[in-house]
């Protein structure tokens, strides 16, 4: 065997699969070597990056020769995955005299099983590394939440992510005729409407619990930049959004002039990271209004 694996944590590895597919990846090199199983990969786009790890520790049954790189077929395993439930055990693994087929197990109550041997593809492989680096602002925030303030303004090309200096986390949306936004504060507050700004604010529970962005911390990284504003495609962080079922938080970490990163913890086995490249900032009207100055300045 190249490799055998074996989790329990199935309903987890289903969801992890349907991220990718959510992230329009269908094709990719999952890399199963003594750390876990990882898939790293650029959406057609190459405005998202995508990184899966479910860790070795997660898994009740993890062997592993040597670094083995599977090229399949996203879309088609997670259709494999898409009828497990939370009781079955699914197992992963590659034999030596045929490693043109991955073999997925999965093992139902009792003493049932059902095989599915998926041809594997011969993709291009580069390894993609994600550096560490400091981030200026961190979110930590509902799922469930994030997911609704997107889709709110989905209808919007793009939408700006906003933390100010004061701790509060502002998503927002401009067109020429309204400004919309949604804020985001660590504490309760008053609920204010305008003619352009909704300020949500967490409602009580029916124990008379406070529930909602009561669960959302914002904390200030080493680089040290206080004030972060940055715009991204609507579409990609609505993608990363459908995936609220893995995780009941998502961490946003933010850094002034860089990609933005998202991370959900996938259940026990490992973590699903999304890093987004910003929109570029245009100078257009900051040159007009030099070429402006300069004009005044030659009368």
């Amino acid at each position: 065997m190249l490799f055998n694996v074996t989790t329990a944590q199935a309903l987890s590895l289903k969801a992890s699969f349907d991220a990718l597919v959510y992230a329009h990846i269908n094709e990719s090199n999952l890399v199963v070597n003594k750390s876990g199983l990882t898939v790293t990969e650029i959406d057609p786009s190459h405005a998202l990056v995508v990184r899966l790890l479910l860790e070795k520790q997660s898994f009740q049954i993890f062997e592993v020769q040597e670094e083995v790189v599977v090229g399949i077929s996203i879309k088609e395993l997670a259709r494999l995955f898409k009828n497990v439930s939370n009781k079955d055990t699914v197992t992963l693994c590659m034999d030596a005299q045929n490693p043109t087929q991955l073999q997925i197990v999965v093992y139902r109550d009792g003493d049932s099983c059902i095989t599915h041997r998926l041809k594997t593809l011969l993709l291009p492989y580069e390894k993609i590394d994600i550096p560490f680096r400091e981030v200026d602002r961190v979110i930590n925030m509902p799922s469930s939440d994030f997911a609704r303030y997107i889709k709110e303004f989905s209808n919007n090309r793009f939408i700006e992510l906003h933390i100010t200096k004061d701790h509060v986390f502002y998503i927002r949306v401009k067109t020429d005729l309204c400004t919309s936004e949604v804020e985001i504060q660590t504490r309760s507050t008053s609920t204010t409407t305008t003619t352009t700004t909704t300020k949500i604010v967490p409602k009580p529970s029916a124990n008379g619990s406070v529930i909602g962005n009561t669960a959302t911390t914002i904390g200030l990284g080493r680089n040290g930049n206080w004030d972060v504003r940055q715009t991204f495609p609507t579409k990609f962080l609505t993608a990363i959004t459908k995936n609220s079922n893995i995780d009941e938080q998502i961490t946003l970490y933010m850094t002034k002039g860089q990609a933005l990163m998202a991370r959900f913890n996938v259940s026990i086995i490992g973590t699903l990271v999304y890093i987004l490249a910003p929109e570029e900032e245009d100078d257009d009207d900051d040159n007009d209004n030099d070429d402006d100055m300069s004009s005044d300045d030659d009368e």
